[in-house]
């Protein structure tokens, strides 16, 4: 990679983050002439949800001409009862074999069948097969990088951003700690691209290297959020194996609670399990609004104090965990990627619009492809008309930089504490009441975020975010 020495503080375009949505900016940014793009993020080895998941592998949603409609109506419906625009999902639908080309042109090792022909898979949350899957995620963060940096992109690795700089209400750059030392970027434009809240949540299975700020610095900035409160839980065993509730709740298997009588799954839900479990063997995560949602449910009410359930099956005893996988908030952002904020984009999981409480499996990467490349050509544009902040206004947009400092070992174990906290919190589908336990954790949270060092204060508003309950509707689109 290219590197840019800390000294070196300007940039046209910054890209915060380089996961999929990141360097796809970048590249498409960097194409326009004349103009230096900086991609800064924690670390230039594969991090994030992009290039670390557990399975090696990530799902792209791949819609044709004669499927465009059937993708926007399936990904419409699973949207309820969060934010989305139906004008982003059709734009996705439309640019999806555009970026898909270019994915296969890359090299990128997707899975064929017998015949040597691209093998297509459902999504989860849907029964068309319309998904393809690339493996060897290293492999993928090679090419991505190496496409960026072949277009012109330097490269700024052990750069975590703390807040985003802004004079008149515009983003004019990004502060945080550069290798253990307080830095920021003066830059004409910003792209905020550095990955979801999962890692809030002490059991997560995100990828490394997102510290989950992201929302809470966007936020912080005054951009306008949706959908924060969706987040992706998936159960997971100890050791983090998958675990379906259709099957962890099949038919025999009794269920033990923290206090009283084990009982089956049949005694739990009654006559309608099969048809429950029928649907939720259609998708990983659990679902907001939806009837399958019991068997989420079910389990959910059933951990013990440790945040795993025990369930009895012929194989044994099974210990599950609720743990967040990724998040479907974030900015509100146009067909640009552009937020309420002059100045910034965002992409990827920083951004919504284009998904609402659900995400059908795939999209997510086709949104980092699509809105990835149109934010990185609106950035450039905008960066080529406008004028760099001024030396002086640009220090004062950057004043709580000079806070910065590394967690003290007390402000690290509160937010080991916060982490396990928000893990009990971890909610989805339906929940009508909160455990009477955690009614002070919003309290404890907005206290942390107005007196502790800018990391631990960030971690909380994240936090906050991450547990919202305002702004949810019934309706399935609301702008």
């Amino acid at each position: 990679m290219s590197p840019v020495t800390p000294a070196h503080r300007d940039t046209d375009v910054l890209v915060l983050g380089s996961g999929l949505a990141g360097l796809r900016a970048a590249h498409a940014a960097a194409a326009a002439p004349h103009l230096s793009v900086t991609v800064a993020s924690p670390s230039n080895a594969p991090s994030g949800s992009s290039f670390t998941n557990r399975n090696n592998a990530l799902g792209i949603q791949r819609p044709g001409k004669h499927d465009r409609d059937d993708f926007c109506r399936e990904v419409l419906a699973l949207a309820r009862p969060g934010f989305v625009n139906p004008h982003l999902v059709r734009i996705m639908a439309e640019d999806a074999e555009a970026r898909f080309a270019e994915l296969e042109e890359m090299g990128l090792d997707f899975r064929r069948n017998d015949s040597g022909d691209l093998a297509l898979f459902p999504g989860c949350g849907s029964r068309i097969p319309r998904a393809a899957i690339f493996d060897d995620l290293a492999h993928a963060h090679a090419c991505f990088t190496q496409r960026a940096e072949q277009a012109g992109a330097l490269f700024l690795p052990g750069f975590t951003v703390l807040g985003l700089a802004m004079d008149n209400a515009r983003c004019v750059g990004a502060w945080g700690m550069h290798e253990g030392r307080p830095a920021a970027i003066r830059a004409r434009t910003v792209i905020m691209a550095v990955g979801g809240p999962a890692p809030l949540f002490a059991l997560n299975v995100s990828g490394r290297a997102n510290p989950g700020y992201g929302h809470a610095i966007l936020a912080r900035a005054g951009t306008r959020m949706v959908n924060t409160g969706f987040l992706q839980f998936m159960w997971y065993t100890r050791d983090r194996q998958f675990r379906s509730p259709a099957a962890l709740l099949s038919p025999g298997n009794r269920i033990h609670p923290d206090s009283g009588t084990p009982v089956t799954a049949e005694q739990a839900v009654g006559s309608e399990l099969e048809a429950l479990r029928s649907a939720r063997a259609l998708h990983c995560p659990a679902f907001f609004g939806q009837p399958q949602s019991k068997l989420d449910a079910l389990l959910r009410d059933a951990r013990h104090h440790d945040g795993f359930a025990r369930i009895e099956t012929p194989r044994g005893m099974e210990e599950v965990g609720l743990m967040a996988h990724a998040g479907n908030g974030g900015a509100v952002t146009d067909e640009h990627g552009a937020t309420s904020v002059p100045g910034l984009f965002a992409v990827g999981e920083c951004a919504a619009s284009m998904h609402g409480a659900n995400r059908m499996g795939g999209c997510m990467v086709l949104a980092t492809q699509v809105f990835g490349h149109r934010a990185g050509i609106m950035a450039a544009q905008e960066a080529a008309s406008t004028a760099l902040c001024s030396q002086s206004r640009f220090r004062e947009a950057c004043a709580d930089a000079k806070k910065t400092a590394q967690p003290s070992k007390a402000e690290a174990a509160e937010w080991a504490g916060l982490q396990k906290e928000m893990t009990r919190l971890a909610t989805f589908p339906d929940l009508k009441t909160e455990k009477p336990e955690l009614t002070d954790f919003p309290d404890q949270l907005r206290d942390v975020a107005h007196s502790s060092g800018p990391e631990l204060s960030l971690a909380a508003t994240a936090m906050l975010l991450a547990a919202d309950r305002k702004g949810r509707t019934d309706q399935p689109f609301y702008l």
